[in-house]
């Protein structure tokens, strides 16, 4: 277990990978941003998008940037979880392997900074008891020092989640087991949107 954890961390860590990375993601949100433009936007998008915050200016974010670690982290899911329903489902959340797992990752690798995905479904389901089992995940990371970007919403692989036992993997196919957060079906039903904003 420890050795799976290691060859997934350095995988992730190689910094020829995260460059490659850095560009193919910007090369894709630039074509999306290219195709919403040469669509009608307002049938996707709010017409207007309001950030009440000024733009901060070289000095300031140079002092804030000062003031920061030299972060290392990865995406951040247990041994035991195939997906991140699996990782957050009541029967499923493993908080010792992930005590453990983020423990190595502080002490054995120096990371101080984990990306972990979260799940609508789960909220649906018991928004009390999935922001405790989200307690229970930062406490592990509080202790070890280790800060956390939650990701809401994740359109990569399976189109339809669902809660429960989770797929079987599909041979010779990666990630086969992730499943997307919300899902296909509110995606394309603009009447659910509102439910996500809560």
């Amino acid at each position: 277990c420890h050795f799976t954890f290691l060859v997934h961390i350095s995988s992730i860590c190689c910094v020829y990978h995260i460059k490659w990375l850095s560009i193919i993601t910007a090369t894709i949100l630039v074509a999306i941003f290219l195709t919403l433009t040469a669509y009608n936007r307002n049938k996707l998008l709010p017409s207007k998008v309001y950030v009440n915050v000024a733009r901060w200016s070289e000095k300031q974010a140079n002092e804030w940037y000062s003031r920061q670690p030299w972060y290392v982290g990865a995406n951040f899911i247990p041994s035991t979880a195939v997906n991140v329903l699996e990782m957050w489902q009541e029967d499923t959340f493993d908080i010792r392997t992930i005590a453990s797992e983020i423990r190595w990752a502080s002490t054995t690798y120096n990371m101080n900074i984990m990306r972990v995905f979260l799940h609508y479904l789960l909220w649906k389901e018991n928004a009390k008891k999935f922001y405790n089992r989200i307690e229970q995940f930062l406490n592990q990371c509080e202790t070890y020092g280790i800060k956390v970007i939650f990701v809401l919403f994740d359109e990569c692989w399976n189109p339809l989640p669902k809660l429960g036992k989770q797929p079987k993997p599909i041979p010779g196919v990666h990630n086969s087991q992730w499943v997307r957060c919300p899902g296909q079906n509110i995606l394309e039903d603009q009447t659910k949107w509102t439910m996500l904003k809560q």
